[in-house]
């Protein structure tokens, strides 16, 4: 005769096989990024975004954002080399910084489905273009400051996608791309 488990019996075995397949939230994210956890939460504030894209999924274009990757061009670890290559001290520690926290907002965004995004791969080429082409420090890091405002305005809705542009950044900074 077959007894049914009791309910004890049951949730034990339940808790018992979910800790066997969980795994720590960081166990294979890489060191070097921004915490796993922050750009979860960044996917679990756009319900819409989640329903379109599995988690895994976003968190993948998130690597890829700062590892780099075919689509990408440069990757976010290269400008950020770049944009801080001769400073030094506070201004140093100052962009490094204001350049991780810019990161992580530009990849919470492209990051996500096409059709839920914001912020898209040209513009990425673009910024990373601007904020490198500068040979003075001072000058990447106002190509920085720029493209940090651009991007919290867009994120806002107080910027236009299309107001992403050359010309816009050539004439703000006095700069020539070459494109």
């Amino acid at each position: 005769m077959l007894r049914s488990p009791s309910i004890a019996t049951l949730l034990l075995a339940i808790l018992s096989l979910a800790g066997c397949s969980s795994l720590p939230p960081d166990a294979d994210w890489p060191g070097d990024l921004p915490p796993r956890s922050e750009f979860v939460r960044a996917y679990q504030e756009d319900p819409e975004n989640a329903e379109r894209q599995e988690l895994g999924n976003y968190l993948t274009w998130i690597i890829r954002f700062y590892d780099g990757h075919g689509m990408v061009g440069t990757s976010w670890k290269e400008v950020t080399h770049g944009i801080v290559h001769g400073l030094e001290g506070d201004a140093l520690e100052g962009a490094r910084g204001d350049l991780h926290q810019l990161g992580k907002r530009i990849a919470s965004e492209w990051a996500k489905t096409n059709d839920a995004r914001v912020i898209d791969t040209g513009m990425l080429s673009l910024w990373g273009s601007v904020m490198l082409a500068a040979d003075d420090a001072r000058d990447r890091l106002m190509a920085m400051k720029l493209i940090s405002r651009d991007v919290a305005d867009l994120l806002e809705g107080k910027r236009h996608p299309r107001s992403i542009t050359e010309p816009r950044y050539e004439k703000a900074l006095a700069i020539s791309l070459g494109f």
